[in-house]
């Protein structure tokens, strides 16, 4: 079965290259919008989330599921790279709505 497509849900935003069989992440507007975000403030990682990148999202947000949002926009490809006292940077949870909203709306017109 499919995952189901949401906010959250990475596959809702990548690029799906038939010809390579393959999702492209550097293709996808959303994820250049993701990056472009305004920084709202910083974390320290602590030691009980090291490699936890889940932990760290519901600590800043309430919620683990904008864990690969926080790793996308600091850089972060591995969760074996999150190690104690290292610094990220999050954005306004109100902002990714937002880009999330606008993005549904420019797919919504480029289809028509």
């Amino acid at each position: 079965m499919k995952n189901m497509l949401t906010p959250y849900n990475i596959e809702t935003f990548l690029i799906w290259d038939d010809k390579a069989k393959y999702y492209d992440v550097f293709e996808s507007k959303f994820f250049k919008m993701l990056a472009q975000l305004p920084i709202k403030g910083t974390y320290i990682i602590e030691e009980d989330k090291k490699y936890r990148p889940d932990l760290i999202s519901y600590h800043i947000y309430g919620t683990v599921d904008l864990w690969w949002q926080i790793m996308y926009y600091n850089g972060i490809i591995n969760s074996y790279n999150l190690h104690p006292n290292i610094e990220l940077e999050y954005f306004d949870k109100n902002d990714y709505d937002m880009i999330y909203l606008d993005y549904q709306r420019m797919l919504r017109q480029s289809s028509k």
